[in-house]
């Protein structure tokens, strides 16, 4: 089986501005604790970032609300708060939708690691919240964020380069 190693839309020479691939070569994560993943979400990056938030439950998860989603599927709106795990003055507020799967119980100071994106208002419209082994993530947490401060200069990098050659 032969293996191709241009995208098909640069086979024909043109880019489609729908074309998926595009949209998400440029998508970075950034893993770090809220206080990291405050600053980063200051910044206003302008290129799609998934962030990856490690902190302490403030206070147990709360059901905020229900409402429906379509004919029959009801969709509830769980929110909480996560603080930093060196500064307690840190916080970020996240927002979890009951769609496809529900968020299991959590207790107040558990220790997660929320998915998710970066809300208007700065929150954190998480995809997943799992609870973490603190020995296992704590001494790795300084290298990742040093990894999403390279990928952040990295994707500002790139979209300055675009401007250049636009």
């Amino acid at each position: 089986m032969a293996v191709h190693s241009q995208q098909p839309s640069e086979e024909k020479g043109t880019k489609h501005k729908g074309d998926i691939r595009s949209k998400f070569s440029k998508l970075r994560t950034l893993t770090g604790r809220v206080k990291r993943v405050k600053e980063w979400i200051s910044y206003g990056l302008s290129f799609p970032v998934l962030f990856v938030v490690h902190g302490r439950l403030l206070a147990a998860v709360q059901s905020i609300g229900t409402g429906r989603a379509g004919r029959s599927r009801v969709v509830t709106r769980k929110t909480f708060v996560l603080v930093d795990l060196e500064d307690s003055a840190q916080k970020i507020r996240c927002v979890f939708y009951e769609i496809d799967r529900r968020l299991e119980l959590l207790d107040s100071g558990a220790r997660v690691k929320v998915t998710g994106k970066c809300h208007e208002d700065g929150s954190i419209l998480a995809f997943s919240v799992d609870t973490v082994d603190p020995g296992t993530t704590d001494r790795f947490l300084p290298r990742l964020e040093n990894f999403a401060i390279r990928g952040i200069r990295s994707g500002l990098a790139a979209l300055q380069s675009e401007k250049e050659n636009n």
